[in-house]
């Protein structure tokens, strides 16, 4: 008698060794996040300039912003928003599929909101134009100018680079950018700036990958708002969309560029998840991750320590002042441009980086 082909079984075998090969993944992501006690004696912390109290990261308050609600799982609803480059592109709104463990993808965010116009996605023929030393070790940024018109592009992205070179003194990294611009539509979600097509970024890494060993596509949207994404752990590699036209830019740049290559969390967020606690920015005085403790070692000093908070009532620091680090505790649009603009990436972060690239 001919045997029945089981398809159920199969199915079934098929689904477990997916969630095999997720939990082992995820195993590994939580193993790196382990905390470990400090290489070596830590100083006595410092009090952050004027706190009258100690604010707490991990207890959700009714004036926290709708994204922490969202990170929390509170039910807030998304208010989808179009968004475009001015004067090329538009938007529409349904969300993306993230990657499956979340732990390996996260999205950087700052506030937005933004108008539109409508034009097709077109790919023209591609020019990199190279800044600086390439070195085939470094870890290489393209910029994509969106929404200029060819004479803005080039100016808008060589200023662009000029100030990231500076910020980026001393980490491995080098910087091209698309000579034309690229007409590309948008979305926004909540505080989230996507690609409207995602096959329209494929498309796009794919043909830049093709002539330029590229490891992160920066897009530089020609909008007059404070929006942007920074987005990890997608195959085709991490990206960020930002916008480029107005006074926070370069810091806006400068911060998302840092997440991307390894730095994470951010010290002013308002709300944290008490198992996303320690990270780079903040962390317990008797335990924090693997690379940071690496970091130190490698750093050969201790740097300066703050306490920045609490959470569920246990004391968190961070090294160096808050007025001082790029991912300090105080909130992005709470101080002056110009202020923002000033600030460098701590030794410390530098040096999380150049591990960060070394290892990839």
């Amino acid at each position: 008698m001919k045997k029945r082909f089981d398809w159920q079984f199969y199915l079934l075998l098929l689904i477990v060794l997916i969630l095999s090969y997720d939990a082992i993944a995820l195993y590994k992501i939580r193993q790196d996040r382990k905390p470990i006690a400090p290489p070596f004696a830590l100083p006595t912390a410092i009090m952050p300039v004027n706190t009258s109290e100690l604010y707490e990261f991990c207890v959700l308050r009714e004036d926290n912003r709708d994204s922490d609600k969202k990170y929390a799982g509170t039910q807030i609803p998304f208010q989808p928003v179009a968004i475009a480059t001015a004067p090329t592109a538009q938007a529409s709104v349904e969300p993306i599929l993230q990657p499956a463990i979340t732990e390996a993808a996260s999205i950087r965010e700052v506030p937005t909101k933004t108008p539109s116009k409508e034009m097709p996605f077109s790919l023209p023929n591609i020019e990199v134009v190279k800044i600086g030393n390439f070195k085939p070790t470094n870890y290489h940024f393209v910029l994509v100018g969106s929404g200029y018109d060819s004479r803005e592009n080039r100016e808008k992205l060589d200023n662009l680079i000029a100030g990231f070179q500076k910020k980026f003194s001393g980490i491995n990294v080098d910087f091209a950018y698309i000579k034309e611009p690229v007409n590309i539509r948008f979305k926004r979600i909540d505080t989230i700036v996507l690609f409207e097509n995602d096959n329209d970024r494929k498309i796009l890494v794919k043909k830049i990958k093709s002539m330029y060993p590229m490891d992160s596509l920066i897009v530089a949207l020609n909008a007059p708002e404070i929006v942007g994404s920074a987005i990890l752990g997608m195959p085709e590699g991490n990206f960020a969309i930002l916008t480029s036209n107005t006074q926070e830019a370069p810091f806006i740049f400068t911060h998302e560029m840092g997440h991307l290559l390894g730095i994470e969390n951010d010290g002013y967020n308002r709300y944290f998840k008490p198992e996303d606690l320690p990270n780079t920015e903040l962390f317990y005085i008797d335990s924090m991750p693997k690379k940071l403790a690496r970091a130190l070692e490698e750093l050969g000093e201790t740097p300066p320590m703050y306490i920045a908070g609490t959470c569920n009532g246990r004391m968190l620091y961070t090294f160096y002042n808050s007025l001082e680090n790029v991912y300090g505790n105080v909130p992005v649009g709470g101080l002056p441009a110009e202020y923002l603009n000033s600030l460098e990436f701590t030794p410390l972060q530098i040096l999380e980086m150049n591990d960060y690239i070394s290892s990839h």
